[in-house]
């Protein structure tokens, strides 16, 4: 990172005018730490501007030691010696010589790809998702503060205890209904989407939430299998606005429906556009529920393999819904059920 790129600042607003001052690596040539000291490191510093340079400081731009031919004509021309020299050297060695970093330039510029190398170049340091390039590049490319906003939302729900609905489910979730292609790719936020869902942060965060409390009032906290279970339900509120007692009636047999059967456990993209065309067809839930069940590629609908297969299910997420079924008259929405050892008659 230190030799090719720019260092912004983190969380920093767009009506910040130094929000995105581009910051390069910098390596104080006179420092020089001790060595029987795991403390006691190199001076780097990331600087917008080259610092000055005194008795006890020579910065050097760290990204230049790809350019440099000649450390000693170099150090001739700026008067560099003795232990400040021999740092030059060392850094010269380390990516010239014995190749203790790698690198490569990467020539073509398309922004999904450069994404995807950089998450397996750093799969084993700090985990970083592709939904926090994309929102970093996203940030940085619109005036939005979007991803606060998102990060918001995404920590709201986990206190209500959906945890499994993170970053990339919401921005997937927000594609969806807007009524855009959910395919997680630059291309699908650009400007004018961006833009759209915005203007809509307020209808979709309402959806997403009336989506949640639903899921309470089923019984489905803490046992939600798959986070676009929620966004389908906050997809329906976002196009009808409400749901009356029939609708919720059929939006539970839905719920337990893509649990039992798994439902979003592959192809997730597919079956959201699916999903999108269900629901914009159905003027009611049970209509949504009657044209996915009849879908040529996806159906969603109980078969009599998953029928005897229950008895092997050993994720709470689908054993919940089939004991709601077998215990129908019970309490789900004010009473926490725990899911213990199975016992089959």
């Amino acid at each position: 990172m230190g030799l090719k790129a720019t260092l912004k600042k983190k969380g920093a607003r767009y009506d910040n005018p130094n929000a995105y001052e581009e910051k390069r690596l910098y390596l104080n040539l006179k420092y020089q730490p001790n060595m029987d000291n795991p403390e006691d490191n190199y001076q780097f510093e990331f600087h917008a501007k080259a610092p000055a340079n005194d008795k006890d400081h020579f910065w050097f731009k760290v990204g230049y030691i790809l350019e440099l031919e000649s450390v000693w004509n170099y150090a001739e021309k700026h008067g560099i010696k003795d232990n400040a020299l021999d740092l030059l050297e060392k850094l010269k060695d380390a990516i010239h010589t014995k190749q203790l970093i790698s690198f490569f330039e990467e020539k073509e510029k398309n922004l999904n790809k450069v994404l995807n190398i950089f998450i397996r170049v750093n799969s084993g340091g700090v985990k970083l998702s592709y939904s926090d390039l994309l929102m970093s590049i996203l940030t940085a490319s619109f005036s939005s503060d979007i991803r606060e906003k998102m990060n918001e939302l995404v920590d709201a729900l986990k206190n209500k205890d959906f945890p499994n609905v993170e970053q990339d489910q919401v921005l997937k979730t927000c594609l969806l209904l807007i009524g855009k292609d959910t395919t997680f790719e630059l291309k699908n936020f650009n400007k004018n989407n961006v833009k759209e869902i915005e203007e809509n942060w307020e209808k979709i965060t309402e959806s997403i939430y009336n989506a949640a409390k639903l899921l309470g009032t089923f019984g489905y906290v803490k046992y939600l299998g798959s986070a676009y279970i929620l966004s389908t339900l906050a997809y329906f509120y976002f196009l009808k606005q409400e749901m009356d007692k029939n609708d919720e009636e059929q939006a539970l047999k839905f719920v337990r429906n893509a649990q039992i059967m798994g439902y979003f456990g592959g192809s997730t993209d597919t079956k959201l556009s699916i999903i999108a065309h269900s629901i914009k067809e159905a003027r009611t839930f049970e209509a949504f529920n009657h044209n996915l069940a009849k879908h040529q590629t996806c159906p969603l609908k109980i078969t009599n393999d998953a029928i005897e297969s229950m008895v092997f299910f050993n994720s709470h997420a689908r054993v919940f819904p089939v004991l709601q079924i077998l215990y129908p008259n019970l309490n789900y929405k004010t009473t926490t059920f725990h899911i213990d050892h199975r016992s089959y008659h």
